[in-house]
């Protein structure tokens, strides 16, 4: 259930930072944060989260767990939003096929209240992610903007003690440091 969590979430960022932007492709900043790091396998598995989700959600909204061990998907171009509105749906975060920004902003407190160590990473999350305009691609839905906008701020505040020790995420966690400035103060 937690890798189906991290999974989802490490795989809608990637997809959303790697779909066509207005960004500035000739600033090698800029292409080099809007794509995950190089020669880095799994990178869902360097922050240890409990899942958002029943693993039966999952499921009924056609998302696969990536088992322990295997590669995340990389897809280029936006992600599915119907599978992300479908998430939302099932935990009654959707209103008028919209996400619900409130009822979002108090789940996820529910699920800091049940993982402590979270609790200052899904503040910050709440701050800058729980927002209509989010940056992105204008084709991305907000529901895939919210989803990658959580697993960055997630991710860059990652308590030590649910942070992976390897070179594998410690190259992860330089390219968030390296990134955050764009996600932080996106370019408009």
């Amino acid at each position: 259930m937690v890798g189906q969590s991290i999974c989802l979430l490490v795989a809608v960022i990637l997809q959303v930072i790697s779909a066509e932007t207005p960004l500035n492709v000739l600033n090698p900043l800029h292409r080099e944060c809007y794509r995950p790091p190089h020669n880095v396998e799994r990178p869902h598995e360097c922050c240890k989260l409990t899942s958002f989700y029943k693993e039966e959600d999952f499921k009924e909204c056609g998302l696969d767990k990536i088992e322990e061990g295997e590669k995340s998907g990389y897809r280029h171009g936006p992600p599915d939003c119907t599978k992300s509105n479908c998430l939302l749906a099932k935990n009654d975060m959707l209103k008028d096929d919209k996400p619900d920004l409130e009822k979002i902003k108090a789940y996820i407190t529910n699920w800091a209240d049940k993982n402590p160590a979270f609790k200052d990473a899904v503040d910050d999350a709440i701050t800058k992610c729980i927002k209509e305009d989010l940056p992105g691609p204008p084709h991305a839905c907000l529901a895939s903007k919210l989803a990658g906008c959580l697993t960055f701020r997630l991710f860059l505040k990652c308590p030590a003690e649910n942070w992976e020790s390897s070179a594998n995420c410690d190259s992860v966690k330089e390219h968030i440091e390296k990134c955050k400035s764009l996600f932080e103060n996106p370019p408009q």
